[in-house]
């Protein structure tokens, strides 16, 4: 409920106030004591969290399993290690390679080493920084900083990065589904590279507009930063026919690619 400019969320159940802040929109945000904030998603802390670790950094608190978590951002470091170093060759291959020995696979394959390599990029730029902020505040921190954030550029910009990787990737593999298609369809009509640029051209044109969709509607979608993923995600709450038919046209920019995907490749 809100009391003039000051929202105070229903379940909070005491009434002194730990830390205050003020999102985009002017409202004050306040956190209360005896909330639980991080056992709804922090598998690296207990549910005794909130409350024995209320003012300790999470990275601090002894009821947080910190092996787990320095394994977890271990393997994320080496996963993006790896895909940077891997994708790299591919794409120095490539370039090296004699421009009239390039076909159309390989100008398909550099495309789709572009996505992997910008995934490995957004692994070291965001999800790694934004695992190790995460650990240096408490939970009622953590509660405040991230609805300060909620819808503001940032949180905007970095949803659009990370739908654009995913809709990318899916968009390359529909078109080598396609490619994989016409030619058993149409042996004769072989893809030249002309073609094939043009048609790439076309893929990340329509994986930009389906990244950005939720942009195009700040007034229906919502941007938050999840602490299950570490990264930013869009959000939509339907309440009315409009909201729902602007969460269906989202829906359609991700399953309509994936199911014809789905169909070349059975028929």
């Amino acid at each position: 409920m809100t009391q003039g400019n000051e929202v105070i969320f229903r379940d909070f159940t005491a009434t002194e106030i730990l830390n205050t802040s003020r999102n985009i929109n002017g409202t004050e945000i306040v956190a209360h004591q005896n909330q639980n904030w991080t056992n709804k998603w922090n598998s690296f802390c207990s549910h005794e969290t909130d409350q024995v670790c209320a003012d300790i950094p999470l990275n601090q608190c002894p009821t947080c399993r910190h092996y787990s978590f320095w394994l977890f951002f271990t393997l994320i470091f080496l996963l993006a290690v790896w895909i940077l170093l891997a994708n790299s060759f591919v794409i120095a291959y490539i370039i090296k390679r004699k421009k009239s020995f390039r076909t159309s696979l390989d100008l398909l394959k550099g495309s789709l080493a572009v996505t992997d390599l910008l995934t490995g990029i957004l692994l070291f730029t965001t999800a790694l920084p934004n695992i190790a902020w995460t650990t240096r505040l408490t939970s009622r921190q953590l509660y405040v900083e991230t609805r300060k954030l909620a819808d503001t550029r940032v949180a905007i910009v970095s949803v659009t990065l990370y739908l654009l990787l995913i809709s990318s990737t899916l968009y390359h593999l529909v078109l080598m589904s396609y490619n994989r298609f016409a030619a058993i369809k149409w042996p004769l009509a072989p893809q030249t590279v002309k073609k094939t640029r043009i048609n790439l051209l076309l893929l990340w044109l329509l994986a930009l507009a389906a990244a950005s969709y939720p942009a195009w509607f700040p007034g229906f979608f919502h941007f938050y930063y999840t602490y299950f993923t570490f990264l930013f995600l869009p959000n939509i709450l339907i309440h009315s026919s409009v909201e729902l038919g602007q969460a269906v046209g989202f829906f359609l920019l991700i399953v309509v690619p994936y199911l014809a995907m789905v169909i070349m490749q059975v028929f």
